[in-house]
């Protein structure tokens, strides 16, 4: 197969990808995702495959506004609603209980669905234009680290997916935080472009969900995920090492939100390098800090919980 490279200006040629069934990488604020007609099961089945990703993995699904979220899910609570109209258009993704019309692909088989609206105009006119909702895992191989560009989709998928949009680097640079609005009281699956401290201010207590690699109800919950291919550990020193070793850094400077912004490319820089190992340390534990410890601990292959 061979990978078509899209400019934003070709929005209905990529709307026609999805529409025809086909696999098109996208850009949104977080990372790039892996796009097709959600209630195509033969085009999300496509993303497995793609992906190389388990099924037990539930996707996300992206629509273009607040309105088409009753295409998508059954139920949509006050503080849900109250919550994602502070939020989206932007990285956040709430658990609903699903359609019936959503294939149990897209959610592992559960009842409920992960539901947001990017902050990327061109792929909101794509949802439009193709006239569906589109599930959109991050554009990678599963469990390794996310890409933000889209030369890192290629990297990854080329040969695997029918086209990229090529809409220059991810603002943000992690994933969306989850909030599961599927129970009483709402629950945090994964931290990420949105504070939790900000959720908090809007809708009151969430609890956070365990860190035990469980892969239901939400996605990214793998304790090995958005791992690069060299060793990456955060609880050594180069001391450690022998004095042969080639060891690799990423760089960690700035404010959080350019360490976030810059994660995921500083891991592809680093495990290019063809280094023994690489060394990071965690932030300060606290707004998009959490997203980027979280990432760092998934990746990191002495991490325990």
């Amino acid at each position: 197969m061979k990978t078509k490279l899209l400019l934003p200006s070709q929005i209905d040629e990529a709307a026609d990808f999805i529409r025809n069934g086909k696999l098109l990488a996208i850009p949104t604020e977080t990372v790039y995702g892996l796009a097709a007609d959600a209630f195509n099961p033969i085009a999300v089945a496509k993303i497995f495959e793609a992906k190389e990703r388990p099924t037990f993995d539930p996707l996300i699904v992206h629509i273009a506004d607040f309105e088409q979220i009753f295409t998508v899910a059954k139920i949509v609570p006050p503080a849900a609603e109250k919550l994602a109209k502070k939020c989206w258009a932007g990285p956040l993704t709430i658990i609903l209980p699903k359609q019936n019309e959503i294939p149990d692909l897209v959610t592992a088989g559960l009842s409920s669905v992960g539901i947001r609206i990017p902050n990327s105009e061109i792929t909101r006119e794509i949802i439009r234009k193709s006239k569906t909702p589109i599930a959109a895992p991050s554009a990678n191989l599963f469990g390794h680290t996310s890409p933000t560009c889209a030369k890192q989709v290629l990297d990854d998928l080329r040969g695997r997916i029918d086209a990229i949009i090529d809409g220059g680097e991810c603002k943000i640079g992690v994933e969306s935080t989850i909030i599961s609005f599927v129970n009483k009281i709402p629950v945090c699956y994964r931290f990420g472009g949105i504070e939790l401290e900000y959720i908090e201010s809007v809708i009151g207590k969430v609890e956070i969900a365990g860190f035990h690699g469980k892969e239901d109800f939400s996605p990214g919950r793998s304790l090995r995920h958005y791992a690069p291919k060299t060793p990456l550990y955060l609880n050594k020193k180069e001391s450690d090492f022998s004095p042969e070793t080639k060891i690799g850094t990423i760089n960690q400077e700035g404010d959080l939100y350019e360490i976030a912004k810059n994660l995921y490319s500083e891991i592809r820089n680093a495990d290019a390098k063809n280094c023994d190992v690489i060394l990071a340390r965690l932030v300060e534990n606290k707004g998009i800090g959490m997203a980027i410890n979280d990432r760092l601990k998934r990746a990191a292959a002495d991490y325990k919980d």
